[in-house]
């Protein structure tokens, strides 16, 4: 064979061996590829299924939760019990709001109707009488009264010790009116648990830190601040405090915000609390059945109550009892 034969056919070989190389890469390139775009097309319908299962679940789960006749009953019957206790609890209200709405049984015969509003010679006069009576409460001489100590010189008077006004003012009147109802309820409460000394009753606390609240929430009404200052006895106050928070059923709520308990330096150190402590000579022998040693009277101390009243607003409890759930 030539030699140019054969270089011939190792070239024609070669170019067919290239060609059959060039056409299996094309094939498994193309191969590749076809495969390639079917494995995504299954990653994405296998996550198309796995949605599809998760909204058939869903879907089922809502179907179980789906309220049968019964439980629609038990809901319209809940919300028919939460109406009645609403209306139950604002109608307590206004009945605990009952007291600091009148006005006093002398005031009622002079109105020509229960909404006016008394002129001012009527409630000067009127105020001005009852006041004198109810200061007469505290300090009047019977089982127990409590001292007032007044500066008439520096115009400390028992009237401004104890919180009245003057009143001038014909807007201001029912709230004098209000606070009067609470400075006979305090005084009471004064009277009842054996105070010593009534030092001071205020109704204005802008110096009160911190200061007290002053609203009712969710804008029922407002509250009535008071200050009182006493003289007691250590085992006086907690019936104090219960005097003050026991209120009838009618009248109205008193909220006590805070009890400060100070010491009387004169109280502890004077000879009148020292000779009580010391012993008294044994009576004689026909005396001892009936004796009974002295009674050790403990020292005052003084104890400063900052405390308020809820004043319901009667237009807007009318409004909230004919609100539906």
């Amino acid at each position: 064979m030539k030699l140019s034969k054969i270089t011939e056919d190792k070239f024609t070989l070669a170019i067919v061996a290239g060609s059959v190389i060039l056409a299996a890469f094309f094939v498994f390139g193309l191969w590749l590829g076809v495969w390639s775009e079917i494995n995504s097309k299954k990653e994405g319908l296998q996550t198309e299924i796995k949605n599809l299962e998760k909204f058939l679940k869903n879907l089922k789960t809502v179907g179980t939760d789906k309220p049968t006749q019964q439980r629609i009953e038990e809901i319209d019957n809940y919300k028919k019990s939460l109406d009645k206790a609403k209306q139950d609890i604002i109608k307590f209200y206004k009945r605990s709001n009952t007291r600091l709405e009148e006005w006093c049984d002398e005031m009622k015969k002079r109105l020509p109707n229960p909404g006016a509003t008394p002129d001012l010679g009527t409630f000067q006069a009127i105020y001005q009488d009852e006041r004198d009576k109810l200061i007469l409460v505290l300090t009047g001489d019977k089982e127990h009264s409590v001292d007032v100590p007044e500066d008439s010189s520096g115009g400390k008077t028992k009237e401004v010790l104890l919180g009245f006004e003057t009143p001038s003012d014909p807007t201001k009147f029912k709230m004098l009116q209000k606070r009067f109802w609470i400075q006979k309820h305090l005084f009471e409460a004064m009277v009842k648990s054996e105070v010593k000394r009534c030092d001071l009753l205020d109704f204005k606390l802008s110096d009160v830190k911190p200061k007290p609240p002053t609203k009712i929430k969710s804008e029922l009404g407002e509250i009535i601040g008071f200050r009182l200052i006493v003289r007691l006895t250590s085992r006086e106050i907690a019936p104090l405090i219960e005097s003050i928070s026991a209120t009838a059923e009618n009248d109205f709520f008193v909220i006590i915000n805070k009890v400060e308990i100070n010491r009387l330096a004169e109280e502890f150190y004077q000879r009148r609390y020292y000779e009580s402590l010391e012993p008294s000579p044994l009576p004689e022998e026909k005396e001892r059945k009936t004796y009974r040693p002295p009674t050790i009277e403990p020292p005052l101390v003084k104890v400063e109550i900052i405390g308020g009243v809820l004043d319901f607003d009667e237009k807007e409890l009318d409004r909230r009892i004919n609100e539906k759930y």
